[in-house]
């Protein structure tokens, strides 16, 4: 409903309203009519006065026609008074409208109806209509308005409404001679909301304190007019006369403001602000503003870094997870509530790390683990909140620059399960520190592969005992104190030896144990990665895979595309077509892998296949910006390579280039370039080591795209020996004369061992044509063959190297051979005229001791334009072993039952299985008695140690 309501109310000619409580601004209605011309009607107060806005009076058509009069007053004060009405009416309404002001008034004289009226923009809404009828005559859809009628006098309002519609001449005497209707529009009358109560409250000598830069402001809204509401509030903050905040009218209804945390000026801590609001009601009236109020802020915590500190110019060197340590100081005695830190680079001032708001008390802050790269030089700075949410502001960035780990190190080869005593030696090869940091060592045991079970730790930094370095002439304990030795003795060696440390127990016979390395910085603690795992990054991306030529250029007479049909892996490899020898500097011919983005003064392994389509065509790999470069002769089939490169000249592009020596084709595939240690380039260099020498630096460098974490678990089993004793068989005189049984199996001789075809320990996959085709060429009689490509077969192996045997022949083509599941080499089984038998097409001498595994795949393509085929043949493969056999140890007894017996060595006998003649002849128990003892001493093999059965025999 609107605002004005219907006060008062009077029917009747002269009729009177007796003691009405009039408001400055009522409206004053009285309506006359007459069946006869010349009507008249005025209103007069006993007391106070009223001014007569509107007043219309005329006669109607016909010969006796009607007269009506009506005027329209608005009081002038609020006032006490008889209201009376005089004049010559017949009949007379008289109504008295309050909270109303005129906004229309229409009379254009009789049969003529009313217009639309509508309450202008400007005024409040909605309002009421009111309309004046002589003799009103309901049509069959009256309006809605509340009817008063007196005689022919019809007075009829409708309230809630903004427009009052037209109405039809019908309305009155049905449109007929004595037709005669008025209309007024009234809009509701507003006042204004009362300036709101604020809080808080103070004045600019004494304003209220505010322990915050966000202070929540609220107000009390109330207005005269019962039933209104806040519909708007404009809010505005001041800095002494300076104006720092207007909200401008918002539409709300809250009476409550919080100032913001950003976007907008910030409030500064002890100082003094001044607010001030105004409101607007549901019907759009404002109130004034209020007196301004002012408040203080309370005075900021402080915060002061305490650690690391370092300027730009001299950053402190520190771990890659420190901890930020500051101290915190209020002179209001707030206490820290909570603390913000964040790290820059300060190359570019980026954010590298952020904490976020963190509810402590704690004066310190830990980095989290991979936050932070090495070798770059960062700036901390931290802000503190105290208990009442005053904030310090962030402190001055105080520099440090991450201490590069060291390198790991590279462990002497400890193969898979190998055996070893209660007491073993553990030996590595000492990598390098570029910060030229001292390092401590951390060996870890565990009985699980994720050292969360039986962890043993033995720490040179915690305790030296047993802990030795070499020194170039002999080894030397670590140095007590700090447990750490200096980086002259990196590529060196260090060892620990289980057991020296009495602190520590030995290792517990008949359990498995996985092991691993890792150096420690001497300066900031920081450990280096573990040695059972190895992260490679390929600098080349995916561009290495070979599989498109994004990111390659060809220049000169050089040209590449790929290759779909040839290639090592995947899908496809980088195809080279030279038509001339290939020029680095001056008019360069040759192919680019552009922008590769290396370090400068790095190390870096170059590892490709590569095969050409002549025998003998030379590939030239070089690392532009940089030193050392490989040169290859290539083959016709796919084989690994390898280089060692290094970048220099700071600042300047390093891309990789490749180049062929004389006109040529070439195919490449699975390129990949690693930055190494010091350390490793050295062990590679050396040669010495078969892990990263020959096809296995293919394996222990295996491709990757991008990068990649490849695990490197090693376990051992403790206990070397294998020992029986057979009981005391009694005889009655002392055996002379046995002779001892032969056992089955035994890992007491080492060399060649040759695996045939059909042998069941040989995996065969895909579809091969035939897995038994008998030949009497062949090493077993038999021999695998297929056509198809993608056929394998795969043997699992310990040793340390491995054959594949083979025809060759004008059937036969090429199969790819993977040791470890990595790709090694492409072997060509083609061969002009008569077929040759058991022939070895691979081989590899030099592998680690250990187990490892060798698969070939038929690519089923032909070896040569000329062959007839392109089948693929699998005769045998050969184990080899160099590794030290283990020892066998026989002894006999013909005195067993003796305190202390008189054992003979008898292991000769034992395995020839010749008589043996006893030389002892004594006995001091009551009887003699017989018995043996089998002793197998595994010396660090992998293989089983067995013995199957043994029989004796005596005279």
């Amino acid at each position: 409903m609107s605002l004005i309501t219907k006060a008062y109310e009077a029917l009747g000619v002269g009729a009177v309203i007796s003691n009405a409580v009039l408001k400055k601004g009522d409206v004053v209605v009285t309506f006359a009519t007459s069946g006869s011309s010349g009507v008249d009607a005025t209103a007069t107060l006993s007391a106070g006065s009223m001014t007569q806005k509107y007043t219309h009076a005329y006669n109607t058509a016909g010969a006796s026609p009607d007269s009506v009069c009506a005027r329209v007053y608005t009081v002038d004060n609020d006032v006490t008074a008889n209201i009376t009405v005089s004049g010559n009416s017949q009949s007379q309404v008289t109504v008295v409208f309050r909270n109303a002001q005129i906004v229309d008034w229409d009379s254009t004289g009789y049969a003529s109806g009313s217009p639309i009226q509508s309450i202008p923009t400007g005024y409040s809404t909605p309002g009421m209509g009111v309309l004046l009828v002589n003799r009103y005559t309901p049509p069959s859809n009256p309006p809605n308005y509340t009817w008063l009628t007196n005689g022919s006098a019809s007075v009829g309002y409708l309230d809630n409404i903004s427009t009052q519609l037209a109405q039809p001449p019908a309305l009155s005497h049905s449109g007929g001679t004595y037709s005669a209707t008025m209309a007024l529009m009234l809009a509701p009358v507003n006042a204004a909301p009362h300036v709101p109560s604020m809080n808080p409250t103070g004045t600019l000598a004494a304003p209220a304190v505010l322990a915050t830069l966000t202070p929540t402001m609220n107000w009390s809204f109330s207005d005269p007019d019962v039933g209104n509401s806040q519909k708007a509030r404009q809010l505005k903050i001041y800095d002494g006369a300076t104006l720092i905040y207007d909200s401008g009218k918002v539409a709300t209804g809250s009476t409550t403001f919080t100032y913001p945390s950003s976007g907008v000026t910030a409030l500064q801590p002890d100082k003094v602000y001044g607010w001030e609001v105004t409101v607007w009601d549901n019907h759009d009236a404002v109130s004034p503003y209020a007196t301004r109020q002012y408040f203080k802020t309370t005075k900021a915590p402080t915060v002061t870094p305490k650690s690391p500190l370092g300027t730009s110019a001299l950053p402190l060197m520190i771990s890659q997870t420190p901890r930020i340590q500051w101290t915190y100081a209020d002179t209001e005695n707030h206490v820290q509530n909570s603390l913000q830190v964040r790290i820059k680079r300060a190359s570019d001032n980026s954010i590298a790390h952020e904490s976020g708001p963190i509810v402590s008390t704690n004066m310190y802050y830990d980095v989290p683990v991979g936050v932070l790269a090495a070798g770059v030089t960062y700036y901390w700075e931290v802000q503190v909140r105290d208990s009442t949410g005053m904030v310090s502001g962030f402190s001055k960035g105080q520099y440090f620059v991450i201490n590069v780990p060291p390198g790991k190190p590279i462990p002497d080869h400890i193969p898979d399960m190998l055996r070893v005593t209660k007491r073993p030696v553990f030996e590595a090869t000492i990598n390098d520190d570029i910060d030229n940091d001292a390092q401590s060592f951390v060996l870890q045991l565990a009985t699980n592969s994720d050292f969360t079970q039986g962890l043993q730790e033995f720490k040179s930094h915690f305790r030296v005992e047993g802990w030795e370095y070499f020194d170039g002439a002999a080894w030397q304990p670590f140095p007590y104190g700090t447990g750490t030795i200096p980086a002259t003795n990196e590529s060196r060696k260090i060892r620990y030896t289980i057991g020296v440390d009495p602190y520590y127990f030995p290792l517990v016979e008949g359990t498995k144990y996985y092991w691993r390395m890792a150096s420690v910085d001497g300066t900031t603690g920081t450990y280096s990665e573990w040695t059972d795992q190895q992260t490679l990054v390929n600098e080349l991306g995916t561009k290495g895979s070979c599989e498109s030529i994004t990111g390659w250029t060809a220049v000169g007479n050089h040209s590449i595309s790929i290759d779909n049909t040839t290639k090592a892996s995947g899908i496809a490899s980088v195809k080279i077509v030279a038509t001339g020898a290939g020029t680095p500097l001056a008019n360069p011919a040759l192919v680019a892998l552009d922008g590769v983005g290396l370090k400068d003064d790095a190390r870096y392994l170059l590892i490709f296949n590569a095969k050409a389509a002549v025998s003998g065509t030379r590939l030239h790999a070089e690392l532009w910006g940089g030193y050392a470069q490989g040169e290859f002769d290539l083959t016709t089939e796919f084989k690994s390579y390898a280089v060692l490169l290094k970048s220099s000249q700071p600042g300047e592009s390093k891309n990789l280039y490749f180049w062929l020596m004389a006109a040529g084709t070439v195919w490449l595939d699975q390129v990949r370039l690693y930055e190494i240690t010091l350390g490793e380039q050295n062990v590679i260099q050396a040669g010495t080591d078969p892990r990263y020498s020959g096809d296995m630096l293919a394996v222990m460098y295996p491709y990757v795209d991008n990068s990649q974490t490849i695990p490197r678990k090693t376990s051992i089993r403790c206990g070397t020996t294998l020992a029986i004793k057979m009981k005391p068989i009694k005889t009655t005189a002392p055996v002379d004369r046995s002779v001892f049984s032969k056992f089955a199996t035994l890992p007491i001789t080492v060399g060649t061992q040759r695996v045939e075809n059909s042998d069941p320990r040989i995996v065969y996959g895909g579809n091969w044509v035939n897995t038994n085709f008998t030949n009497n060429e062949t090493s077993g009689g038999t021999t695998a063959y297929t056509t198809v490509a993608g056929a394998t077969a795969e043997l699992t192996f310990i040793g340390t190297g491995i054959r594949f045997g083979s025809w060759k022949s004008p059937n036969y083509g090429l199969v790819d051979v993977y040791l470890d599941d990595v790709f090694v080499a492409t072997v060509n089984q083609y061969k002009e005229g008569a077929t040759a038998y058991q022939q070895i097409v691979y081989e590899n001498t030099k592998l680690p001791y250990g187990p490892h595994k060798i698969k070939i795949v038929s690519r089923a393509e032909k070896g040569s334009p000329e062959a007839n085929g392109n089948m693929t043949a699998f005769d045998f493969f050969e184990i080899l072993d160099t590794k030290a056999p283990a020892v066998l140890t026989v002894q006999a007894s013909n005195n067993a039952n003796d305190a202390t017996p008189t054992w003979e060595d008898v292991t000769a006998a034992f395995i020839s299985g010749e008589p043996y003649f006893f030389k002892n002849k004594l006995k001091t128990a009551p009887d003699w008695g017989l018995s043996v003892k089998i002793i197998v001493d595994a010396q660090e093999r992998l293989g089983p140690i067995e013995i199957d059965g043994s029989g004796i025999s005596y005279e």
